[in-house]
């Protein structure tokens, strides 16, 4: 099989969207359910959240560092982007023409900041995407915690 059509191939099953976290039954039957008493519970559900909560703490700020430098390899791109159509300037600030390298350089240049910018998309779409799961269990050991504090107080 070519890579080409084993590619095709893998990204037509991942097309579905595949939960990246534990299900409900597992937290409820694995992590909460294993603690004997409705104490131990509570306890375990304050410990899974505060585990979320620095999750949550430290995903939200890798977000926000790779979207920042997401836009600064944007500005860089436009930069050597322009130096390709309007020349460079010399030390005296003056335009002068690039040679025939340096202009394939500076596209070269281009590419591969553009492609570490989609790589960066990417990286920045997947942590989206955990933090989004993160989340989920975190309401999910809440409204356990909420439920356990009915039948008996912590």
């Amino acid at each position: 099989m070519s890579s080409e059509k084993l590619n095709s191939e893998i990204s037509k099953i991942l097309e579905n969207d595949v939960v990246e976290r534990h299900s409900f039954f597992q937290l409820k039957h694995f992590v909460i359910g294993k603690e004997p008493t409705i104490q131990s519970q509570l306890w375990r559900c304050i410990r899974e959240l505060k585990t979320r909560k620095d999750s949550i703490d430290g995903l939200t700020i890798e977000i926000e560092n790779s979207k920042d430098k997401k836009e600064l390899l944007e500005i860089r791109i436009e930069k050597e982007k322009e130096l390709i159509i309007n020349g460079k300037s010399n030390a005296f600030g003056l335009p002068e023409d690039l040679s025939p390298l340096n202009k394939r350089e500076k596209e070269i240049n281009v590419k591969m900041l553009e492609r570490k910018a989609e790589a960066l998309n990417k990286s920045i779409n997947k942590l989206e995407k955990t933090l989004k799961y993160t989340e989920e269990e975190a309401l999910f050991f809440l409204e356990s915690f909420k439920k356990l504090l009915q039948v008996e107080e912590l």
